[in-house]
Formats: C-alpha cells, sequence, structure tokens
C-alpha cells in the first residue's frame, strides 16, 4: 500500500507546478504566506510519510476472516440495494435520463430521503472500497457484483465525483494486488509509471467530456468551450493538449487560487465560533443554522477553495495551521489503530483516507457533508474494535 502521507505531499507539490503554468489569467501570483504554508504542508506531510512508514504493510487474511468478511460484504451488499431501490421510488427521476433528454443535470429535481441520504452515500462508498479491495486481493466475485452495482447507481445519478473515486479505487485496488510484486525491475517500474500515467489521463479526460455532458443539449460532448471561457484560459494552454483536460486543470489549480485571492485580499474576522463550524459536517450544522465565514469566490461557479479557506477568514493563516495540523493527526491516529487492532481492514480504510486527503484539496473535508460523515466511520470503525478488545 502506497504511502498516504507522501502521496498527500507528492500531489500538492504537483498541484504547485501546475499552478505555476499559470494557463488560466485566475492564478494570480502566490502570496508569500500561502508560498510558505504550501512548503510547511508539503514538508509535514514527507515527514510523517517517513515516521509512518512501517504502517502501509498489508496482511494476508486467513480462510476464516475471508468467510467472515464475504459474509458481512453480503449483508452490506443487500442494504445497500434495498437504499438504491429507495432512492428511485422516492425521487421517482432517473438523472441520467433527464440528461440524455438535453436537461442540465443541476436543473433535474431530485426528491432525497431526509437525513438518510448524506450517512448513506458515506456508507456506500466506504463499501465499495471494501469490495474492490476483497475482488482485487482475493477474487471475490460477489463483490466486484456489488462494486458494479455501486458504479451503476452513481452513473444513473451523474454524480461525477463518486464515479471517479470508485473507478479510481477500483483501479488502483487491481494495480496494487495484481501488478505491484511483477514490477520488480526498473524497466518494469518504469513500465507500471506509464500504465498509470495512462490510466489517469483517460480518467481526466473522462472527466472533462462528462463535464461537458452535464449540460445537457447546450454544449456537445467534446465542446469544452464554456469551462475554457468560465475558467478565463488564455493563450498559454498548449493547442496539442484536448480542452477537456481544462475541466481537470481548472479543477486542481482553482482550489489554490480562491485560497490565494482571499488570503491577498481579506484580513480574518477573529471568530472563533465560526472557526469551530469549520469542523462540523454541513448535514449537522446546516440543521442549527449555522453560519460559517463569509468566503470571496472571483468566479461563484469555481466554488472549491481547499480545506483551509475557512478557518483563514476566521483565525488568519494560523487558523489554516490548525485545520492541517487536525487533519493530519486524524489520519495518524486512525492509521496507528487500524494497524493495531484492524489490520484486516487496513486497505480500506487507507482508501478511505485517500479519498478524504483528496479531497482537501478541493474543499474543507469536515464540513463536505461525505467526508464529514466517512470520516466518523473510520473513526468508529477503529474505536469499535479497540473496545472490543479490551472488554
Amino acid at each position: 500500500m502506497k504511502n498516504v502521507f507522501k502521496v498527500y505531499g507528492t500531489l500538492w507539490f504537483l498541484i504547485f507546478l501546475l499552478y505555476l503554468l499559470h494557463w488560466s489569467d485566475l492564478l494570480l501570483k502566490l502570496d508569500i504566506k500561502v508560498l510558505l504554508f504550501l512548503v510547511v504542508l508539503i514538508g509535514i506531510s514527507f515527514f510523517l510519510g517517513q515516521v509512518f512508514k512501517g504502517y502501509f504493510r498489508l496482511i494476508k487474511l486467513d480462510e476464516t476472516t475471508i468467510a467472515k468478511k464475504h459474509r458481512h460484504m453480503q449483508i452490506k451488499g443487500r442494504i445497500i440495494c434495498v437504499y438504491f431501490i429507495l432512492v428511485f421510488l422516492v425521487a421517482r427521476n432517473i438523472p441520467l435520463l433527464r440528461v440524455l433528454q438535453g436537461q442540465v443535470v443541476g436543473d433535474v429535481n431530485m426528491t432525497l430521503i431526509p437525513g438518510v441520504t448524506v450517512i448513506m452515500t458515506a456508507y456506500v462508498i466506504y463499501s465499495s472500497f471494501e469490495f474492490s479491495y476483497m475482488y482485487a486481493f482475493y477474487k471475490d466475485k460477489m463483490a466486484l457484483k456489488y462494486n458494479l452495482i455501486i458504479l451503476m447507481y452513481f452513473i444513473l445519478m451523474v454524480s461525477r465525483q463518486y464515479i471517479l473515486i470508485c473507478l479510481a479505487i477500483f483501479l488502483y485496488s487491481m494495480y496494487m494486488a495484481r501488478f505491484t510484486k511483477k514490477f520488480d525491475t526498473v524497466k518494469k517500474k518504469i513500465l507500471g509509471l506509464c500504465i498509470l500515467v495512462i490510466a489517469v489521463a483517460i480518467l481526466m479526460y473522462g472527466f472533462g467530456v462528462m463535464g461537458n455532458m452535464r449540460y445537457g443539449n447546450k454544449w456537445a460532448w467534446n465542446d469544452s468551450s464554456m469551462i475554457f471561457a468560465l475558467g478565463e484560459g488564455n493563450q498559454k494552454w498548449p493547442q496539442w493538449i484536448p480542452k477537456e483536460y481544462f475541466w481537470s486543470y481548472i479543477y486542481l489549480t482553482s482550489p489554490l487560487s480562491n485560497f490565494n485571492v482571499n488570503v491577498l485580499n481579506f484580513l480574518p474576522n477573529n471568530n472563533w465560533g465560526q472557526f469551530i463550524s469549520e469542523l462540523i459536517p454541513d448535514v449537522i450544522s446546516n440543521k442549527f443554522n449555522v453560519v460559517h465565514a463569509p468566503v470571496y469566490l472571483p468566479v461563484s461557479s469555481l466554488n472549491v477553495s481547499t480545506s483551509f479557506i475557512g478557518a483563514y477568514r476566521t483565525l488568519g493563516i494560523i487558523g489554516s495551521y490548525m485545520i492541517l495540523l487536525l487533519l493530519l493527526t486524524i489520519i495518524a491516529i486512525i492509521i496507528l489503530l487500524t494497524y493495531e487492532y484492524r489490520r484486516e481492514q487496513l486497505f480500506p480504510q487507507l482508501c478511505g483516507i485517500l479519498y478524504v486527503l483528496f479531497m482537501s484539496f478541493f474543499t474543507n473535508p469536515f464540513v463536505f457533508s461525505v467526508t464529514g460523515i466517512l470520516i466518523l466511520i473510520m473513526i468508529m470503525e477503529s474505536f469499535r474494535v479497540k473496545l472490543k478488545i479490551k472488554k
């Protein structure tokens, strides 16, 4: 299993390099405080990667554990299927069909199940990680079946983010299980890296195509003129790169840009109450009409802005450091507990962590309801086992 801390630091470094290309006029010169923050973030990530480098070794499950997991997955799969049926019965709508008829996905009316949808979405995504693990490493065909059902559900819902994360984790699981041991020479490692780059390129192109399709019949699947104009793409964009990739470029760089713009132009309000609200999932805080700190967005449609911007608007750059340290501390605790008490669950837990860290590039994973609930699921999984052993 890859070192999640080093992956996090590496991805932030790559985003920084993409930002420096300035293929969009929205990407202003980075403030010195933002630049120093990135240096510290990347440095801490690699430091923790060294400290925890021995905690990412997976164990081979025995037959008893495999059989037990199979039974648990069967129960989970049936619960998920019942939930999917209830969703469509309540909604009386299938977003994919509406989009194919030319409707914009944001205009599709969906009646959701109150108080259940967010929790179940997090539960489904976490289960997908488990299914991917059991099929890739132990060829459990039932796990593959339920994973395909989950993927089909997200396709029908036109949930682009969840489609990509489930596909990415499935491909990553297959890569780790089937190819890692085969790439034991320098040439084979280069081959493995090439395969990984090609897979990422395909996923990113698909992300752009789906982005165009979500706007119904207003734009063709290969017409990215809308996002190029919205993201203020400029003449520096290489003509040999299809503009479908601009979706990924602006989605990866605009959060850092939005963070930078707020640091450049605004002072914090020193409101501890609003800072605490940055630690509570929206699904909970919305019930109490919690007001978050205002965030300035140069382009309202590009509304993601890293996990640190809300904390900056409340307590300044110190608040951003506090969110970073809290996020990394919670992840470290989850890894320690899982490694110590439930190593058979380590792979799905680390996949969940990768998803949370990935989302932190775009939004606050504590506030974003699905990742906020997912963090709670991973913590409860760890502590549930710890308390059981203490008895």
